[in-house]
């Protein structure tokens, strides 16, 4: 069984409908799946998954909200080869951007396609984004 990650900040109303919709769609069966807030998990959340979905917006004129500091920090440095990362940006680009470059030296990789969400969540494309990143991870598997 495969694990996948899901590490968020706290979010209103309809950007945790989108969270919902990601987590209702992944294969229970196939995949454990663990889910933090950004503020609560650490590094051996992060280990333990093979896809880790991070999900954030900006705050504080910061591009990645301030509740993954801890975790940006502890990211430099660290070996996570062999996994994939899935950004999840609500509200701008620059926050996929941003996490690119923080990931970049880690290993591990990048989901070439970001979710962003905005006003509007449109379940068929969140829906099809996560199952072109659970495809993506099945061929570095496969490669293997």
């Amino acid at each position: 069984m495969y694990h996948i990650g899901i590490i968020y900040v706290p979010c209103d109303s309809e950007k945790q409908r989108a969270l919902d919709i990601i987590k209702r769609a992944i294969d229970s069966e196939k995949y454990d799946i663990r889910v933090k807030l950004a503020a609560d998990a650490a590094m051996p959340d992060i280990a333990a998954s093979d896809i880790i979905i991070f999900a954030s917006d900006s705050s504080s004129g910061n591009p990645i909200n301030e509740d993954y500091s801890e975790i940006v920090r502890a990211l430099k440095g660290i070996n996570l080869s062999g996994r994939l990362a899935g950004i999840i940006s609500f509200g701008t680009d620059d926050t996929a951007e941003t996490w690119r470059n923080v990931l970049k030296y880690t290993g591990i990789t990048c989901f070439d396609e970001s979710l962003i969400i905005t006003d509007t969540i449109d379940e068929d494309n969140i829906r099809k984004w996560l199952k072109s990143l659970i495809k993506k991870y099945e061929v570095i598997v496969n490669g293997r």
